[in-house]
């Protein structure tokens, strides 16, 4: 785990970037943006979730405050495995903002 300090309006990815890490929000917000929509992810978070089984970011990310984010190495699905396995709590914490986050989507 690696943590990230962002500025507000500062892009943590952009879309089509190659997917190389899986973000927890620590603190602060970020925004996940798409060429549709807006979507502010709070404390608790995990972005690039929705890239999960792409080979790049498919929104952008953007710290609506200033904040800290927890980052994970992720370049396929077995890297959850090793997530899980140094912070077991994490898979209800994953399961648990995907569907947060896919509700607003929907």
């Amino acid at each position: 785990m690696t943590a990230i300090q962002l500025k507000q309006g500062e892009y943590l990815v952009h879309k089509g970037e190659p997917m190389k890490a899986i973000f927890i929000v620590l603190r602060g917000s970020v925004s996940l943006r798409t060429e549709y929509s807006e979507i502010s992810l709070g404390s608790g978070s995990v972005l690039g979730l929705v890239a999960g089984d792409a080979n790049s970011y498919v929104c952008d990310y953007v710290a609506t405050e200033d904040s800290l984010v927890a980052s994970y190495k992720y370049e396929t699905p077995e890297d959850f495995v090793g997530i899980f396995q140094e912070q077991p709590k994490y898979s209800y914490a994953f399961l648990h903002a995907a569907v947060k986050q896919c509700q607003p989507i929907y």
